[in-house]
């Protein structure tokens, strides 16, 4: 699977996760119908960035893994608190950076290069 994808599966669910958290937290009624709306208002960013980042993630496969993950979190965390503007929920922006933390983590460790094998294969003598 490409990185690209990757990375749009992961900030999927981490919408929908997100969303679910603060529809819970600020929805007095339906919190399905929240959580439904706050999804569709950050379906396209989450393509977006998502993308961006799975294939910064399959590209800069040579960088040491903490640069990688460090920028993953600072570039979603960024555009985590543009939204947070935006929709003027400035007190659930740092809230909803923990996740996105999450998530960017996961898709440093799917992106990164997978040895063959970590130990040789044990021979009889």
């Amino acid at each position: 699977m490409p990185g690209y994808a990757k990375g749009i599966l992961i900030a999927l669910a981490n919408t929908f996760v997100v969303a679910l958290f603060i529809a819970l937290g600020i929805a007095g009624g339906d919190a399905f119908e929240a959580t439904m709306i706050i999804t569709m208002m950050g379906f396209i960013p989450a393509v977006l960035i998502g993308a961006l980042l799975g294939h910064y993630g399959e590209t800069m496969q040579t960088t040491n893994r903490n640069v990688m993950l460090i920028s993953m979190i600072a570039i979603s965390c960024a555009a985590v608190a543009f939204l947070g503007t935006i929709f003027d929920l400035p007190n659930l922006i740092l809230v909803s950076c923990v996740p996105t933390a999450a998530a960017c983590s996961m898709l440093e460790r799917w992106t990164r290069v997978q040895p063959d094998h970590e130990f040789p294969p044990a021979r009889v003598a």
